[in-house]
């Protein structure tokens, strides 16, 4: 699951730098990051992580789950520097050592914890902050550089966090019936795509404060320390973010 999200991370980010960048919340953003390989690759990957951590969350803490969906962070990094010749400088790899030794600490402080059925005001508070994120995206859209690419990041986390959540009892569906017709699937679907064009937005854009690496003709790439604490419930969109510059 962690690698999967790592390697999604990474395929993601480099086809968003391709895509010219959008200033407006417009889901055709999706469409055009469909039309290349590398964007399609990273959605298998992150499909794959999707349903390992689906089936995870249904005996395991979902702050386990969602922790070590946000370690693929680490992942991406490895990838990078062995890969694409990130040059990581210390304090990002203290960074990193220390993400790693958080989760390992929660594996083995976590117990079992078997998913419940939620009440009708938590799936109507879910439906609601599918609105709200939206219109949250619509103003940031607009805005550009680290702010623009932290804020989309940060959207993007909460929506796939609403996903998780809202995911979680889907695990206790035994039958095909069931589980197509629970409204909780369609809201985990809503929000994994307003979460989607959010990340892909926030991917476009980037800066020195807000950990998006920077890819020159050299191929040498910097994510900033940032990127640890941007995002807990998935790794963090806007460290993956790449702008190239030429030289």
């Amino acid at each position: 699951m962690i690698l999967a999200y790592g390697v999604a991370n990474l395929l993601q980010s480099m086809a968003a730098a391709r895509t010219s960048v959008h200033h407006t919340f417009d889901p055709g953003l999706l469409v055009r990051l469909a039309g290349q390989r590398t964007y399609l690759l990273g959605i298998v990957c992150q499909t794959l992580g999707f349903i390992l951590a689906f089936l995870a969350r249904r005996d395991l803490p979902l702050f386990l789950v969602q922790a070590s969906v946000a370690a693929g962070l680490g992942v991406t990094a490895v990838l990078g520097v062995l890969l694409l010749k990130w040059s990581l400088p210390a304090a990002e790899v203290v960074l990193l050592g220390l993400l790693l030794a958080g989760i390992t600490a929660l594996v083995l402080a976590a117990q079992p914890a078997h998913s419940r059925r939620i009440g009708p005001v938590v799936v109507l508070l879910l439906a609601v902050s599918v609105l709200v994120m939206a219109v949250l995206g619509f103003f940031a859209a607009r805005l550009h550089g680290a702010l623009g690419s932290v804020v989309l990041g940060s959207l993007a986390g909460v929506d796939f966090s609403a996903a998780a959540i809202a995911a979680r009892p889907l695990t206790n569906e035994h039958t095909l019936v069931g589980f197509l017709t629970n409204p909780l699937l369609y809201l985990v679907v809503i929000h994994s795509l307003v979460g989607q064009l959010l990340l892909g937005l926030a991917m476009q854009r980037g800066s020195t404060t807000a950990a998006v690496p920077r890819w020159t003709p050299r191929a040498r790439c910097r994510p900033r320390s940032s990127a640890c604490c941007c995002s807990a419930t998935r790794s963090c969109p806007a460290a993956a973010g790449w702008r190239r510059s030429a030289s």
